[in-house]
């Protein structure tokens, strides 16, 4: 009988005049006019359309067996498709990050990869990237964007190497270029303190506060829950999870802030409702007691960017300028949610708290982060220390050059 083309695994194959032709090496596959990798190795599954020519499907499946066999050997090398990796880590992102976020990657990638126009990581340079870079200065594109774009490759790159998709990142010795006009964020200044705690309405008032007696990242007072504080000790969990470094630590409760806690414990909670019939439902289907801090809706801060806002309004309502900027229009600082942390950092900095201290509220990875601080609030205390000689003249600071921040004062005249 003769034989039928079709679905064939690694036996003989038919030539056009009826003779038998070689047989397929084991774990490929004709179906149709294609050629299929077929075959499992240490339990993983390894399926993909090669090619309708013969030659080329057995080039292609030989590469594909001698890539398993190094990863079953912990040989992982770097013949992986950069849109495959792409395509990977987009999607491990999209179970952790907002849409938005996860488009802005893309958008950013693709750029990026189909202007070094390679396929393989194995062929992208550190030249390449280079050249790319110089095309997008060249292009007016501010170095802060192209530090972007080149950073998200590089990020995507040290996940594929984490997760054992290659087996080196080709871009770990690539320097990202430093800002030609760096956005510098600075701290609160006393009196913007008082004013912006002032003119907030709850629960903003509340969370600003928070934010800066305890110094917690964004992310880490968004996600705060009941079960984080511990009431025996008076201290906030930041639980391994949530903080940036993923090391649990613990900052002492701050008693303003401990009566703040205890005010919204006692509070009762009831879901909020939105301006249409389908933003009402949204709001119910979000509605918690678990988190600490909530929206005015009592929905957690994480979602989307309502803090950002409700930042916004706030400083407007304060009449605090978040921005400034030199005499051609460039910014030169800025206030942001993160200058809360910043605002605590300085003060405690200020206030004569050891360095190793403050590396552990601030939950900083190494003691680098937090000596660098000290290098950029030390100016003012410098010049402090230069006028305290006896036997000088002092020293006057220069317009617009800002010294030591005092602590803030609470309500009761408490520092």
């Amino acid at each position: 009988m003769a034989k039928v083309k079709g679905d064939q695994d690694g036996g003989d194959q038919p030539t056009s005049k009826g003779r038998i032709a070689r047989k397929l090496p084991l774990g490929m596959r004709l179906r149709g006019d294609v050629y299929y990798a077929w075959f499992k190795k240490d339990g993983k599954r390894y399926q993909k359309a090669l090619s309708s020519d013969r030659e080329t499907a057995e080039t292609k499946f030989h590469e594909m067996r001698v890539g398993a066999d190094r990863r079953s050997l912990g040989m992982v090398d770097n013949n992986a498709h950069l849109k495959a990796i792409m395509a990977e880590y987009l999607a491990d992102r999209a179970r952790l990050k907002r849409a938005s976020y996860v488009e802005y990657l893309r958008v950013r990638l693709n750029r990026i990869l189909d202007y070094v126009n390679v396929r393989r990581v194995s062929e992208l340079t550190v030249a390449m990237v280079t050249h790319y870079e110089h095309d997008r200065k060249a292009k007016g594109v501010s170095q802060r964007t192209v530090n972007m774009e080149v950073g998200a490759l590089k990020t995507m790159l040290r996940w594929a190497v984490n997760h054992e998709r290659i087996g080196f990142n080709p871009l770990a010795k690539h320097t990202i270029a430093k800002h030609d006009t760096p956005r510098e964020g600075r701290a609160f200044t006393g009196d913007e303190i008082e004013r912006l705690l002032s003119a907030s309405p709850q629960p903003w008032r509340d969370i600003w506060y928070a934010y800066l007696v305890a110094g917690m990242r964004k992310t880490e007072l968004a996600s705060l829950q009941w079960r984080d504080i511990d009431t025996e000790a008076r201290e906030i969990i930041i639980r391994k999870s949530v903080a940036k470094t993923g090391r649990e630590r613990r900052i002492p409760i701050e008693s303003g802030l401990w009566e703040i806690l205890e005010r919204r414990r006692c509070e009762p909670r009831e879901p909020g409702k939105g301006k249409t019939a389908a933003i009402t439902r949204m709001v119910r289907e979000r509605f918690t007691r678990e988190h600490v801090f909530t929206t005015s809706a009592n929905t957690p801060l994480t979602h989307r960017s309502g803090i950002n806002h409700a930042f916004i309004r706030c400083c407007k309502l304060a009449e605090i300028e978040r921005q400034e900027v030199d005499a051609d229009g460039n910014e030169v600082s800025h206030l942001d949610i993160h200058s809360f942390r910043r605002t605590f950092a300085t003060n405690l900095i200020t206030g004569g708290t050891d360095p190793k201290t403050v590396q552990e509220l601030l939950g900083h990875q190494t003691l680098e982060m937090t000596m660098n601080l000290y290098a950029k609030i030390n100016t003012g205390n410098k010049r402090q220390a230069i006028a305290t000689l006896s036997y000088g003249k002092g020293v006057s600071s220069p317009e617009g050059v800002a010294g030591r921040v005092p602590p803030r004062k609470n309500s009761t005249g408490r520092q």
